[in-house]
């Protein structure tokens, strides 16, 4: 088929395999990580959402880019002899214990004040962020911390890199609201954050939210982010 002519790029085709309402990037054509997803009007979004997302599914990509990625996620041995990568999606984190639930809002609630916090205020409100993460990961198992690193790295720094896409985007006709709104998004998520109810989307607006105060805080975490696989305590360690 000719190029597409708006990027130059080959364009090739297929009988239809997946849903048209899919938002997933995953080695789905030959073994290359492939974005799969619907058209806005197949997955109900605007086509300014719709964009943001699939810039979201790019960052996945990019990760994915990391030569030791797939090797360091078995590396984790948290897989319980799931080669089909499933593991990421279904492990048995203790989301219905209490004690976990208890920390993961009191992670969120950290998150929200150091978020809303002014420039005199956000050292403090910083640090509190930082204590509360390390309490929450003594809280749990090892295998348990690892699995929240991983998310937040994975799923939670490509949220947070959707935001700042869009906070670049502001000058662009049709994407002026779309910063605001995905800010104002993270704000309730982290408000309304129930671990038992929501599972492993939880991780989603913490990691989010984790890459917000890093930055804020001036740790460089993205020069080494590639390097650093599944870690973002580190980060926070460093900036005390």
């Amino acid at each position: 088929i000719d190029p597409d002519p708006a990027t130059g790029c080959a364009v090739k085709r297929r009988a239809q395999t997946f849903a048209p309402t899919m938002l997933a990037s995953f080695p789905a054509v030959d073994g290359i990580n492939t974005i799969v997803v619907g058209t806005p009007g197949a997955t109900g979004l605007s086509p300014e959402r719709w964009r943001q997302i699939v810039l979201h599914e790019h960052f996945h990509q990019y990760q994915t880019t990391a030569e030791a990625y797939y090797q360091a996620a078995l590396d984790l041995d948290l897989h319980g002899g799931d080669q089909t990568g499933m593991w990421m999606l279904n492990y048995p984190f203790p989301y219905d214990d209490p004690d976990a639930g208890e920390g993961a809002r009191a992670l969120a609630d950290a998150a929200l004040a150091a978020l809303d916090a002014g420039p005199d205020g956000f050292d403090a409100a910083f640090a509190r962020y930082a204590e509360a993460r390390a309490a929450f990961l003594a809280s749990v198992s090892d295998a348990d911390a690892g699995y929240y690193e991983k998310q937040v790295w994975n799923e939670g720094l490509a949220r947070w890199t959707e935001i700042e896409l869009a906070r670049l985007s502001v000058t662009r006709e049709g994407f002026e609201a779309v910063a605001d709104t995905l800010e104002r998004e993270l704000r309730e998520e982290l408000r309304t954050l129930d671990l038992a109810a929501q599972r492993r989307v939880a991780f989603y607006p913490l990691g989010a939210a984790e890459g917000e105060l890093l930055t804020r805080a001036g740790v460089d975490w993205r020069s080494t982010y590639l390097a650093q696989l599944f870690e973002v305590q580190p980060y926070f360690e460093a900036a005390r």
